[in-house]
């Protein structure tokens, strides 16, 4: 079980660094620190035809690193660090998970080098400490202000599948942040 979970974390690692080997050819780079809310949206366990009545809140705290082309097209990596809080949980307690989600994704930025940018992207990560792979879509809303600073509003959905019990996961997220361009 410790060689599969170093293996998924060196793997990612690589893919990390491999996007940023890449990113030399954008024409724009901005990086977004940001902070949220997620919810987990009720799901369907396959094996078991009955819904679940969870509704789990949590924060997050998101980087992403953003990669324009001045054709438009956009490579981002993402780490969402998420602390889910289940108040549905008897007893009474409050039980809390942390989740970590790195994530590569590639998209479309329409306004490269403008004020406002629209940001469409999906691809690929995997969630920490449950290591299942997971599908992100991401729309990001950005302002500048001038040519360096600005703010981003993002609103993320990252689709899972846990495999034992099998049960689908549906996580979604708003988040606001200030964006740099560099």
């Amino acid at each position: 079980m410790k060689s599969k979970k170093f293996f998924l974390i060196t793997l990612m690692f690589i893919f990390l660094c491999v996007s940023n080997l890449f990113a030399r050819a954008f024409e724009e780079y901005v990086l977004t620190p940001k902070l949220g809310i997620v919810s987990l949206i009720p799901t369907r366990a396959i094996d078991d035809p009955k819904d679940t009545e969870h509704w789990p809140l949590g924060l997050s705290i998101d980087f992403d690193a953003k990669f324009n082309h001045k054709s438009g097209f956009t490579l981002m990596t993402t780490a969402n660090i998420w602390v889910i809080i289940d108040l549905n949980v008897k007893p009474p307690a409050i039980p809390v998970m942390p989740i970590l989600l790195p994530n590569i994704m590639l998209g479309y930025t329409y306004g490269i080098n403008q004020n406002f940018q629209f940001t469409i992207a999906s691809g690929l990560g995997f969630s920490i400490p449950f290591f299942v792979p997971t599908i992100p879509l991401q729309f990001d809303f950005s302002y500048f202000f001038n040519n360096k600073y600005g703010i981003t509003v993002t609103l993320k959905n990252d689709f899972a599948i846990i495999p034992n019990p099998v049960a689908l996961m549906d996580f979604a997220e708003l988040s606001i942040g200030a964006g740099f361009r560099l």
